[in-house]
């Protein structure tokens, strides 16, 4: 993954992530900093606005995509083979 800082005339390359991920989810609350990154062979998340990384446990693997309720308690992820997780974000 690669983040910038300055409207992506530059962009630098993050470490941490534990694999492809497929889509990343801004998580909402505090500074606006914490994102969830979701792939098929797992989720991490950063709570430094994309610096660092550390895993993080859904409640199935293979999943390709995630979305948040409007509230932001309640995360919907599926996957390959009709999977569909409920997870809960805060």
């Amino acid at each position: 993954m690669t983040v910038t800082s300055d409207g992506g005339a530059t962009w630098s390359l993050v470490g941490g992530l534990g694999g492809f991920r497929s889509v990343v989810t801004h998580l909402p609350g505090g500074t606006g900093r914490h994102w969830l990154a979701v792939g098929p062979s797992g989720a991490d998340r950063s709570d430094d606005d994309g610096v660092s990384w550390t895993p993080v446990e859904l409640p199935v693997r293979g999943l390709h995509t995630f979305s948040l309720s409007r509230d932001g308690a309640t995360g919907w992820a599926a996957g390959g083979r009709g999977q569909v997780a409920k997870c809960f974000a805060r």
